[in-house]
């Protein structure tokens, strides 16, 4: 429904300026990002806040989804040949984690591993462990980084 919709509020020469707007009130936004699963501090609220109302970038994130061929993506998925490694927040209401199943169903080699009590900004909820996580994983999957000790 992400690249219809974006499609369509990206034509819309007004939609960027509505949506910037609105985060004008704080409240909207955190009720934003509490529908996305993600519990954010009120600093974090403000910053997106911030964020949300500059109507350039909204414009420029409803252009990239607007442009997302999810369908392609799908059907290709069988062909990759690198790595993947999911990390699924086990409260995303954004990018459901049952998806990371369908995911694995195309691609089998596909790792998942379970982000829990996160939701779609696992990043910002818990930046230290999300940090540590991909990092772990970039030492397994690549080695560790030059220079580092083990």
């Amino acid at each position: 429904i992400f690249p219809p919709l974006a499609r369509m509020l990206f034509l819309n020469p007004f939609a960027s300026y509505l949506f910037a707007r609105r985060a004008v009130d704080e409240r909207a936004v955190a009720k934003l990002i509490s529908d996305t699963g993600s519990t954010l501090t009120p600093e974090g609220i403000g910053y997106y806040s911030r964020l949300f109302q500059n109507a350039r970038h909204i414009d420029a994130t409803l252009g990239m989804m607007a442009h997302w061929d999810l369908a392609g993506l799908a059907q290709d998925l069988p062909d990759l040949r690198v790595p993947l490694v999911l990390c699924v927040a086990d409260k995303d209401t954004a990018v459901p984690p049952a998806d990371a199943i369908t995911v694995r169903g195309k691609l089998p080699s596909t790792e998942i591993i379970p982000m829990t009590n996160l939701g779609h900004l696992a990043h910002e909820e818990a930046p230290v462990a999300t940090a540590t996580l991909l990092l772990d994983i970039v030492a397994r999957k690549v080695g560790p980084p030059q220079g580092s000790t083990p």
